[in-house]
């Protein structure tokens, strides 16, 4: 039996169980950056199970941008939709654990679109795993880019052109400034506010991805322009540009309620701006000048 791995991700930790000797092929690279110490009792566990019946054509169960987490009672359905409703796996808050299914062991491991499907079906649902552990404690992953400094963390939202890459690269060329993710991020809830997290996941085209953490100290959704300003938002446009920017991972109540609320209470807890910047001004200062405010 291969050797179970630790992770952990977003505050969370989450013990990696296989059946099958090629995890480390099939895990993205940027894992190894969130591998957590093994003495550390995991908050949730993830069991895969190699499974016969997803031998004959693994691509036609693992297809990017198909997934989708259903609600089963307490527990969520992992499933695709391709061809036919198709389960590949189930997540248990309750229980603390989750279980996914895999192709045996034993396929052509050179063919790179079945290794890529395989490692994209495993990627996408330890994304909805954490995403529905982050939501049991009010929290929420959020594609945007985080970014910290000076001990505070800091928000970059935006639609796809927005900026968010131009502002990650502007903002790592300044001396103690730290990118934890350009792409997607997690953000927890307690009693001290808001935490900012790195995750591992990065875009379609890469990008960067740390692990680390800071309190959450603003929010600000993207704008190109002819000048820089940062304007304030009001709670209801801030809740607005928060939900614009929260991954989409299925219908119903036991997913889309959390994931509003916790929307919500970032929205009521951090002030969220509209940032219009141009390249040549210090977006950092701007960042500084208006969280002071």
């Amino acid at each position: 039996m291969p050797e179970a791995r630790a992770f952990e991700i977003g505050g969370i930790r989450f013990c990696l169980e296989p059946d099958r000797a090629d995890l480390e092929v099939l895990l993205p690279g940027s894992f190894t950056g969130f591998t957590a110490s093994s003495a550390d009792r995991p908050y949730f566990r993830v069991c895969l199970e190699a499974a016969e019946e997803m031998a004959p054509d693994p691509l036609g169960f693992f297809l990017p941008h198909r997934f989708e987490v259903m609600e089963e009672g307490r527990r969520f359905r992992f499933v695709n939709r391709h061809d036919r409703l198709k389960v590949l796996g189930h997540i248990d808050p309750a229980a603390g654990e989750a279980r996914l299914l895999l192709p045996p062991e034993g396929l052509d491991r050179e063919e790179v679109e079945v290794t890529s499907a395989i490692s994209t079906g495993l990627s996408d649902f330890l994304k909805s795993c954490l995403q529905v552990f982050l939501l049991e404690g009010g929290g929420t992953l959020l594609h945007a880019c985080g970014v910290t400094g000076e001990g505070r963390g800091f928000l970059l939202m935006g639609p796809s052109g927005a900026g968010k890459s131009t502002a990650a690269r502007l903002l790592q060329e300044k001396e103690g400034i730290a990118v934890l993710n350009d792409d997607l991020v997690a953000l927890s809830a307690g009693d001290g506010g808001v935490t900012l997290w790195g995750t591992p996941w990065t875009g379609s085209r890469g990008g960067t991805c740390r692990q680390g953490s800071a309190p959450l100290k603003a929010a600000y959704s993207l704008r190109r322009g002819e000048r820089s300003e940062a304007v304030l938002l009001e709670r209801k446009e801030a809740l607005k540009e928060l939900l614009a920017n929260l991954p989409w991972m299925g219908e119903g109540e036991g997913l889309t309620h959390p994931t509003i609320s916790a929307a919500a209470a970032i929205a009521g807890a951090v002030p969220v701006y509209r940032l219009t910047f141009r390249l040549e001004d210090d977006l950092w200062e701007l960042l500084r000048e208006s969280a002071e405010r």
